[in-house]
């Protein structure tokens, strides 16, 4: 049997982050690749800093918490925000082979910084429309940023 061994690095932004200036324009102190920027590797079978939220799981808003998870392996990853044209198909992509990872004792949670209510309207909207469509993997908000 082969194992695949996956190493995920992921982009911090060393405490500082970007925000819009009115009319959507990238704040003018700023630029798009001003930041120091350094990698984290994904600290695999290591344990988790503690985390709960509130999550859009199968079209309800329901509070979620690391230890819902307790007895299995997590992937938990973060993507930028909702509705944007790249995030959904990583999203859809872990959503498909969900059954494949619980197979193996492993739950699937996505996270971003929208609200639980960003999250249910791209739920609510079809595949197709640019939504998600029904899911199999909870969102996560972390509109404070206490998680990321």
């Amino acid at each position: 049997m082969r194992f695949l061994i996956l190493t995920i690095f992921i982009y911090t932004a060393n405490g500082q982050s970007c925000f819009n200036a009115p009319g959507g324009a990238m704040h003018t102190d700023d630029k798009a690749g001003g930041h120091n920027l350094q990698w984290t590797k994904a600290m695999i079978s290591k344990p988790a800093p503690f985390w709960k939220g509130t999550a859009v799981v199968k079209g309800e808003m329901k509070e979620v918490q690391l230890s819902d998870y307790k007895g299995k392996y997590l992937v938990f990853f973060f993507y930028p925000l909702d509705f944007t044209f790249v995030c959904p198909t990583e999203i859809l992509a872990f959503n498909d082979r969900v059954e494949e990872f619980r197979k193996i004792n492993t739950e699937v949670v996505a996270c971003s910084v929208d609200s639980h209510f960003t999250h249910l309207a791209w739920t609510n909207l079809p595949r197709k429309e640019g939504g998600l469509g029904k899911l199999n993997i909870p969102l996560l908000s972390d509109l404070t940023h206490s998680i990321s």
